[in-house]
């Protein structure tokens, strides 16, 4: 995910520092993989081959993702995936908490001018 480029490049550059980044070094050994989404409106995560898309009004979608090879590209990471609608009873409870609540914090700090380092 994009916000774990400065991390990831101040942990390259060795250096040490504090930071409220909400991303991640992609190196370290705690990395946890995922992405954040955002559109105008919905809000999105990628985490353990699930896609949570959160829109107004407590609507709520998650689709499965499978890696689709393709043979044009020559590079060996894989960025095509097929997405499969989860049906309600499917719906990974834990990963749309994750989803809700990293929004819902990130807001808050936002508003409360708490990202800000002093």
């Amino acid at each position: 995910s994009q916000i774990d480029v400065m991390p990831t490049l101040f942990g390259l550059l060795n250096f040490t520092y504090q930071s409220k980044f909400i991303g991640q070094d992609v190196f370290s050994e705690n990395y946890v993989p995922r992405a954040y989404i955002a559109t105008y409106q919905d809000l999105g995560y990628v985490k353990d081959d699930k896609l949570t898309i959160i829109s107004p009004i407590k609507n709520i979608k998650q689709y499965q993702l499978k890696e689709t090879p393709n043979k044009e590209q020559k590079s060996g990471i894989n960025i095509f995936y097929e997405e499969h609608l989860l049906k309600d009873k499917e719906i990974d409870k834990n990963i749309t908490n994750q989803t809700i609540s990293t929004y819902q914090a990130t807001s808050y700090w936002l508003k409360k001018n708490q990202l800000n380092v002093k």
